[in-house]
């Protein structure tokens, strides 16, 4: 029971918090009728069916928060999605390696999963088309895997290739990096359905609170550049350089190669202009980042660059059909040109037929 003493500090202290709860109830009933605040909203039911999360599930794999669900099929923002028995994304496939087929593991995010577009219009399957065309220069055919995951970044990447492709053992692992790879928080879509509502997001009132400071670090990092504040925070940073050098460390021990592959930030068509391109110093430190660790690069920015993004982009900048043909075209020739080349040395199942042992190593990059 409250002593006489103490009702003044009772009265105090209401008298404070009292006009603090009424102009924050005022704010939020305010917010949610003429203001609504769609950063870090809960993703319901329809915004469930648009994140193509009725496509995914909850992963068990360590690491991984979702995964494409084994067998599922539909229509999602107007592309035709076939994810095979195995969680890939296209048709079947047989885990079991042959000696005679080299086979290829593409994994990555949406760029990778093709963000947009129907199967056939991804550069996965377009680079196992355009490779087996060039069988001739490889000697035995070719096999690409889509391991690509909407909204995935790069530490999801890792626990993937630690995880997930040893049962398949591949002979290269294209690894895609885009600009939001550091991300750590479930900002993308998919991400933000399977990790639940937590409570904060609950409210308009501290979402806007969430977006102001939100603001203010990609201002004090990255000069009002999201991107580009991704890769000045340094926790973030470390983060992605970790990530490359268990790559590194996962190839050694796994004994498949790999390649990196830096996608440029494509100009979102119609107004988008190569000439206004601001990530070079982007480019830069991924690249070293990448070497310091001992992974191959390849940067696409001087193939893509050489086009239209209106031949080659969607209108949320993701690589179109004719974009994701370029693509493959451009890995096609890295992976089979002179100097560099990953298949330049006589693959196994040619070593088998003049005395060698086939499947005793994979093709050699170096």
């Amino acid at each position: 029971m409250s002593t006489p003493r103490a009702l003044p500090v009772i009265v105090r202290v209401a008298a404070v918090v009292l006009p603090l709860a009424i102009a924050a109830a005022g704010g939020e009933i305010f917010l949610r009728l003429a203001r609504p605040v769609a950063f870090r909203a809960p993703v319901l039911h329809e915004g469930a069916i648009r994140t193509g999360s009725l496509l995914h599930q909850r992963s068990t794999t360590p690491g991984l928060l979702y995964e494409p669900a084994p067998g599922a099929s539909g229509n999602w923002l107007g592309a035709e999605i076939r994810i095979n028995a195995h969680g890939l994304r296209g048709a079947e496939v047989d885990p079991a390696r042959s000696p005679s087929i080299l086979r290829i593991a593409t994994v990555g995010g949406s760029f990778t999963f093709g963000y947009g577009v129907s199967d056939e219009g991804t550069y996965p399957i377009a680079l196992e088309r355009v490779l087996n065309e060039r069988a001739h220069e490889l000697g035995e055919k070719v096999e690409v895997l889509n391991f690509g995951v909407s909204g995935y970044g790069i530490r999801e990447e890792v626990a993937l290739i630690e995880h997930k492709l040893p049962p398949w053992e591949p002979d290269l692992v294209i690894v895609g990096y885009v600009f939001n790879d550091p991300e750590t928080d479930p900002v993308q879509p998919l991400g933000a359905f399977f990790s639940g509502t937590a409570w904060w997001q609950r409210s308009h009132f501290l979402r806007l609170a969430a977006k102001a400071r939100f603001d203010l670090e990609v201002r004090r990092l990255g000069d009002g550049n999201y991107l580009r504040a991704l890769h000045r925070n340094a926790r973030k940073w470390e983060g992605v350089r970790r990530a490359f050098r268990e790559i590194r460390a996962a190839s050694d021990h796994r004994g498949f190669e790999i390649l990196l592959m830096i996608f440029p930030a494509i100009p979102p068509p119609p107004r988008g202009k190569w000439a206004d391109y601001e990530y070079s110093d982007l480019h830069a430190k991924v690249r070293e980042a990448a070497e310091e660790a001992g992974l191959e690069v390849f940067d696409l920015f001087d193939v893509l660059s050489a086009r239209d993004p209106r031949t080659i982009a969607l209108a949320d900048g993701h690589p179109s059909p004719p974009g994701n043909e370029v693509i493959a075209r451009a890995i096609a020739d890295r992976l089979c040109g002179e100097g560099g080349g990953f298949f330049e040395e006589p693959p196994p199942a040619i070593a088998e037929t003049s005395g060698g042992t086939a499947g005793s190593a994979p093709p050699s990059t170096r």
